[in-house]
């Protein structure tokens, strides 16, 4: 699988596999490197809750991943991406959360301790229900996608996430479940 999403020349790859020197089962004391295995040395940092050498899908060719709380717990880069477009997100999740949370995407700053960014857009994430809304910020206008199935059903599921010129659109393992070919751009930051 690594092999597979390298050939694809990704800004950053992080399959989430460290084990850290200590797994820590509430809160991380600070935050956890985690690598990139892109070759483009984008380290990303764990803080809050995460769990290190958690279960992960089995289909990588690994049995490990993290683990968030649901709450504090949240990875993320310090890289910069003036006004992203023309990309694909790709990320891997399990969960039964009736509580919904933000899956992937973009902030204008990195999160805080309590993970307030000062702009979230071009954001997956998922609602209470467990549908899977993909969403924008395009000139004072929020446009979102929502799948009409729910994810929460405690399965591993893959969730790429297209955005560009042909507008938006949301796979689940291989399937479009969602699109929208007018969302074709976020807010400027």
């Amino acid at each position: 699988y690594a092999a597979e999403i390298n050939t694809f020349s990704p800004a950053s790859y992080w399959p989430l596999t460290d084990t850290g020197s200590v797994p820590y089962p509430t809160t991380v004391p600070g935050t956890q490197t985690l690598a990139d295995s892109s070759s483009h040395a984008n380290t990303a940092t764990a803080s809050g809750g995460v769990s290190f050498g958690a279960t992960g899908p089995t289909t990588l060719g690994t049995s490990s991943g993290i683990a968030l709380d649901g709450s504090t717990g949240y990875v993320q880069t310090a890289n910069s991406y003036a006004n992203p477009g023309g990309f694909s997100l790709v990320a891997w999740f399990k969960t039964t959360t009736t509580s919904g949370g933000t899956i992937i995407g973009f902030d204008s700053s990195q999160n805080n301790e309590t993970g307030n960014p000062n702009y979230s857009d071009r954001l997956l994430w998922m609602d209470n229900t467990g549908h899977l809304v993909w969403a924008v910020y395009d000139n004072g206008v929020t446009d979102e996608i929502t799948t009409a199935s729910a994810y929460n059903t405690g399965a591993w599921f893959q969730v790429v996430v297209e955005e560009g010129s042909a507008g938006a659109k949301i796979y689940v393992n291989d399937v479009l479940v969602a699109s929208n070919a007018t969302y074709t751009a976020g807010q400027s930051y």
